[in-house]
C-alpha cells in the first residue's frame, strides 16, 4: 500500500512524461505523414490549387482576368451582356474633368463672370457714332381754273377814263381803296361769273433745295466719374442768289461755296469729395466688383474641380476595394467548392460522416451568397464611378495602374498644412474675395452719402452758309476752329436730400454686411483648420489601422497554413478548415479596407488643401508625354515607317477605348 500511494516529486513526473512523448514522437509523425498522403490522394490537384489560391498575391491584370473569367462562368443574370473596360485613376479623373455636368456648369458660370467683367470694362471704352443724311425739297408750278365774279362794263366818261373815253367808251372802275382805278375794255361785258386761272403753287427761280449732313461724336467715360463728349458736323448745302424779277438784269446764280462745319465739346465731372468722384465712384465700384466676381468665379470653378476630383478619387478607391474584396471572395468560394468535392470523395470512401458533409454543403451555399453580395458591391461601385465621370453606366470598370499609387504615400507637415488650409485653399480664398467685395460695396455706399456736386462745361463753334460757306470739305474742316459763331456754357449743380436717410441707412446696412463677411471669413479659416487637423488625424489613424490589419492578416495566413497542415493530418474537419478560410477572408477584407481607407484619407487631405486639381494637371501632362513617346504609332513615326500621329488624336483614341467622351480644346507642340 505504501508503494501504491507513494508520492513522486512534480519535477520527476514532468521528466518522465517528456521521455515518454519523445519515445512516441517518431511513431506519431509517421502516422500523420501517412494520413496526410492519403488525404492528398483523395483531394486531388484541384483542391490543392484552391487552397493555394487563398494566399495568392495577384497582379492587377491577374485579378481583373480572374473577375472577368468568373463573370463568364457565373449564372448571375445581372452580369450578362456587360461590357468590360479597364480604367486608371488618371483616366477616371480626366474623364470626369471633361464630361462631368456639374463641372461644365461651373465652367460656364466662370466664363459668364469673365464676360461680365468685360462688359463692365466696356463702359469705359470710347463710343464712336456716325450719321449721314441727305435732304431735297422742290416746289412745282400748279395752276387752277376757277369761276370769278366780274362786273359789267360801263360807258366811260371823261371823269372815269381820264379823257380817253373817245377811244374806248367801255371800262370797269374800282374803288378808291384799290390800287387799280379802272380797266378799259373794247367791247361790252355783262356782269356775271367767268372762268379764270389761279396760280396755286409757284416754283422758285432758284430750283430745288438740297443739303447733306455728316456728323460723328466721340464719348469717353473715366473711372473716377468724368465724362468727355466730342461731336463734329459737316453740312453740304447749295445757296443761290437772284436779282429781283422786276430788274432789267434778272439773274439766278450759284455761289459755289456749299461746305460748312461745326463742332461741340462737353466735359462733365463730379467735384472732389462729392458722390461719384474718386476710386469708389459708381462706375469704378462696378468695375472692381466685376473683377472680384471674375476671380471668385475662377476659384469657384477650381473648387468644383477639387470637389469632383475628390469624389472621383473616393469612388475609384471604393471600386478598387470592391474589386479586391470580390477577388478574395471568389478565392474562398472556389476553395469552398473544392472542399465540397473533397468531402464528397471522403464521404464516398467512408472517412467522414453525413453531418460533416451537410456542414460543408451549408458553408458552400453561404459562400455563394457572399460572392453574390461582393458582385453587387462591385457593380454598385462601378456605376457610382461612371455617374461621376458622366459616362455609360451599363459597362463595368476594372481598375488598373493603381498599385503604384497605393505604395506611394502622401506626406504633408501638419503645421504647414493647417496654415495653408486657413489662407490658401479655394474656400479660404473665396472667403477673402467675398470680404473684399463687401468692402468695395461699403466704400461705394460711403461715397453715396456725400453731396452730389457736378460741374459741366461745353464749348461749341459753327460756320454759317447763309451766303458763303467753303468751296471744299477740306477747306471747311481746316477752318473749323475759326468759326463764325462760338458758344461757351458752364454749369454747376448741387443735390443733397434733406437728412439723406436713404443713403445713411444703405451705408449702415452695407457696413454690417461687411462685418458679417469678415466674421464669415474667420469662420471659414477655423473650419479649414479643423478639417485639416481632422484629415491629418484620420490619415494617421488609417495608417495605424493598416499596420494592425496587416499584422492580423499575417496571423490569419499563418493560422490558415497551420489549419491546412492539420487538415492533411486529419486533426480537424473539413468544416473547421472552411471556417478558418472564412477568418482569412475576413482578415483580407479588413486589410484591403484599411489600405483603401489610407488612400481615401490622403484624398481627403489633398481636397482640404485644394491640391487635387494641380496634381491631376501634372498627371495629365505626364500621361500626354507618355502617349507622345510610348505608343506604337509614335514609335513608327519616329522610325520613319509611318506619318506621325497627332498627340490630340492619340489622346482622343485612348479616351474612346475607355468609352469616355473627350475633345482637345487646344494643344501646343511643347506639351503644354
Amino acid at each position: 500500500m505504501n508503494r501504491l500511494f507513494h508520492s513522486t516529486p512534480a519535477g520527476s513526473r514532468t521528466a518522465d512524461m517528456k521521455r515518454k512523448h519523445e519515445r512516441r514522437r517518431p511513431m506519431l509523425i509517421t502516422m500523420l505523414v501517412a494520413a496526410g498522403v492519403a488525404v492528398t490522394a483523395l483531394s486531388g490537384t484541384a483542391a490543392t490549387k484552391a487552397l493555394d489560391a487563398i494566399s495568392l498575391s495577384r497582379t492587377e491584370q491577374e485579378s481583373n482576368t480572374l473577375i472577368r473569367e468568373r463573370a463568364e462562368e457565373s449564372l448571375l443574370t445581372f452580369l450578362k451582356g456587360r461590357t468590360w473596360k479597364t480604367l486608371s485613376l488618371e483616366d477616371a479623373a480626366l474623364t470626369a474633368l471633361t464630361s462631368n455636368i456639374s463641372l461644365k456648369q461651373s465652367s460656364i458660370r466662370s466664363r459668364i463672370a469673365a464676360l461680365l467683367e468685360k462688359e463692365t470694362e466696356a463702359v469705359f471704352d470710347p463710343v464712336l457714332s456716325f450719321s449721314a443724311n441727305h435732304s431735297k425739297s422742290e416746289t412745282f408750278d400748279r395752276e387752277l381754273e376757277v369761276m370769278k365774279w366780274k362786273s359789267a362794263t360801263v360807258g366811260c366818261t371823261s371823269t372815269d377814263c381820264d379823257g380817253v373815253g373817245d377811244a374806248s367808251p367801255l371800262c370797269v372802275t374800282y374803288g378808291t381803296s384799290s390800287p387799280i382805278t379802272y380797266l378799259r375794255y373794247d367791247q361790252f361785258r355783262p356782269a356775271g361769273y367767268y372762268k379764270a386761272t389761279v396760280q396755286a403753287s409757284e416754283a422758285p427761280v432758284t430750283g430745288p433745295t438740297q443739303s447733306a449732313t455728316f456728323a460723328f461724336s466721340l464719348t469717353k467715360s473715366l473711372p473716377w466719374g468724368a465724362t468727355f463728349v466730342w461731336n463734329q458736323t459737316h453740312i453740304y448745302k447749295r445757296t443761290y442768289w437772284s436779282l429781283h424779277p422786276s430788274s432789267d438784269n434778272f439773274k439766278v446764280g450759284y455761289y459755289g461755296r456749299p461746305w460748312t462745319a461745326s463742332f461741340g465739346a462737353s466735359f462733365s465731372m463730379p467735384l472732389p469729395f462729392s458722390q461719384n468722384f474718386g476710386p469708389y465712384s459708381t462706375l469704378d465700384s462696378a468695375l472692381q466688383q466685376a473683377q472680384l466676381n471674375r476671380e471668385s468665379g475662377d476659384i469657384s470653378h477650381r473648387e468644383t474641380q477639387n470637389t469632383i476630383l475628390k469624389q472621383v478619387e473616393q469612388a475609384y478607391w471604393d471600386l478598387v476595394s470592391a474589386t479586391r474584396i470580390l477577388e478574395a471572395t471568389i478565392d474562398l468560394t472556389i476553395h469552398a467548392d473544392s472542399m465540397v468535392a473533397r468531402t464528397k470523395r471522403l464521404f464516398d470512401a467512408g472517412r467522414v460522416t453525413a453531418y460533416t458533409q451537410a456542414q460543408v454543403d451549408a458553408e458552400q451555399a453561404r459562400m455563394q451568397g457572399e460572392e453574390t453580395g461582393a458582385w453587387n458591391n462591385y457593380i454598385t461601385a462601378s456605376i457610382a464611378l461612371a455617374r461621376l465621370m458622366g459616362t455609360d453606366v451599363d459597362g463595368l470598370y476594372l481598375p488598373t495602374g493603381y498599385s503604384q499609387d497605393m505604395e506611394t504615400p502622401v506626406t504633408y507637415d501638419a503645421a504647414s498644412t493647417i496654415a495653408r488650409a486657413q489662407k490658401e485653399t479655394p474656400s479660404a480664398r473665396m472667403g477673402a474675395l467675398a470680404t473684399k467685395t463687401a468692402e468695395v460695396s461699403y466704400q461705394a455706399a460711403r461715397t453715396q452719402d456725400r453731396p452730389d456736386l457736378d460741374l459741366s462745361i461745353s464749348l461749341s463753334g459753327s460756320q454759317s452758309n447763309s451766303l458763303f460757306g467753303y468751296q471744299s470739305f477740306g477747306r471747311s474742316t481746316s477752318k473749323m476752329f475759326d468759326p463764325d459763331t462760338v458758344s461757351v456754357t458752364g454749369s454747376l449743380s448741387y443735390v443733397y436730400p434733406i437728412l439723406n436717410r436713404s443713403a445713411s441707412a444703405n451705408r449702415e446696412q452695407v457696413r454690417l454686411a461687411r462685418d458679417k463677411r469678415i466674421l464669415d471669413e474667420q469662420g471659414i479659416a477655423n473650419r479649414n483648420r479643423r478639417l485639416a487637423t481632422n484629415a491629418h488625424v484620420s490619415l494617421a489613424s488609417a495608417r495605424n489601422q493598416t499596420e494592425i490589419m496587416n499584422e492580423r492578416l499575417r496571423l490569419a495566413q499563418r493560422a490558415h497554413a497551420k489549419a491546412s497542415r492539420m487538415l492533411s493530418l486529419e486533426r480537424i474537419t473539413d468544416y473547421e478548415y472552411i471556417v478558418q478560410g472564412n477568418d482569412l477572408l475576413t482578415a483580407r477584407r479588413n486589410a484591403i479596407l484599411a489600405k483603401i481607407s489610407v488612400k481615401k484619407a490622403e484624398s481627403e487631405l489633398l481636397a482640404v488643401l485644394g491640391d487635387l486639381a494641380p496634381r491631376y494637371e501634372d498627371r495629365a501632362l505626364a500621361a500626354e508625354s507618355r502617349l507622345r513617346h510610348d505608343t506604337p504609332e509614335q514609335q513608327h513615326a519616329l522610325s520613319g515607317n509611318a506619318p506621325p500621329v497627332p498627340i490630340e488624336d492619340q489622346i482622343a483614341a485612348r479616351m474612346r477605348e475607355m468609352g469616355a467622351p473627350y475633345r482637345i480644346e487646344s494643344w501646343n507642340g511643347d506639351g503644354s
